[in-house]
């Protein structure tokens, strides 16, 4: 499996780049990506929480794949 972190900074919200975002993920995860999505907030400031949840997504990968 594939597995994908994508951080949305300032870009992310100008006029239809949400829905441009989704689209794109939806067919990425249609093909079997696992997607982690995180705001550049919370990247800049929560830095320890944002490791964690992707520790804790690649613990569940590495599950699965046994």
């Amino acid at each position: 499996m594939q597995f994908v972190i994508e951080i949305d900074g300032e870009s992310h919200y100008h006029e239809g780049m949400p829905e441009k975002d989704i689209l794109r993920q939806e067919r990425l995860e249609f093909l079997g990506v696992k997607f982690l999505r995180f705001d550049d907030v919370d990247v800049k400031t929560n830095i320890k929480w944002v490791v964690n949840e992707i520790y804790l997504e690649v613990e569940e990968l590495k599950g699965a794949s046994i």
